[in-house]
């Protein structure tokens, strides 16, 4: 299996790591404080147990979203793929210095890979910058991995595969 592909017919679950690792600028939803969802798109590092972690800013609205209601949902996806990763967890605020330093420096190591867009929460970390700067850690209570590229063709396995 080469990187740009992700076959979900060998292990359902390795595949959507690897899908999520390869698309880590997934969407994130929260609920403000009047109860309205908000969407963004995030900057993501995904461990082997599936947990997310990602940045953002103090004054930003998903800090204050979060702060007010932990539970988000999020989604990976790839159009040209016709595949997608969907969870829904609860966000915590990495509170350890040391490890919110580790997790940026790791972002940004990633990030260096995809040189084709900027991050900005990142750029102001590599310049010391991090007074305003957060990271959370989602730990997911459900995952699903679709891979809609099959439907329609003569294939038994299903569209859906719940990882967790």
């Amino acid at each position: 299996m080469n990187s740009t592909s992700v076959d979900m017919g060998s292990d359902p679950r390795r595949n959507a790591l690897a899908f999520m690792r390869k698309n880590n600028a997934p969407a994130l939803a929260t609920v403000n404080s009047e109860g309205h969802p908000d969407v963004s798109i995030v900057f993501s590092l995904t461990n082997d147990n599936f947990d997310i972690f990602f940045e953002c800013r103090l004054e930003s609205s998903k800090y204050k979203n979060i702060m007010h209601c932990p539970f988000v949902s999020m989604a990976f996806s790839k159009a040209q793929e016709l595949k997608t990763v969907q969870l829904k967890g609860k966000a915590e605020r990495i509170e350890d210095f040391d490890k919110e330093q580790e997790v940026m420096r790791e972002m940004v190591e990633m990030q260096s890979g995809h040189g084709n867009y900027e991050v900005p929460v990142l750029k102001m970390f590599e310049k010391g910058l991090t007074n305003d700067i957060v990271v959370f850690k989602i730990v997911p209570s459900q995952i699903t991995y679709a891979d809609y590229s099959r439907s329609g063709k003569a294939d038994s396995r299903p569209l859906f595969t719940a990882i967790k």
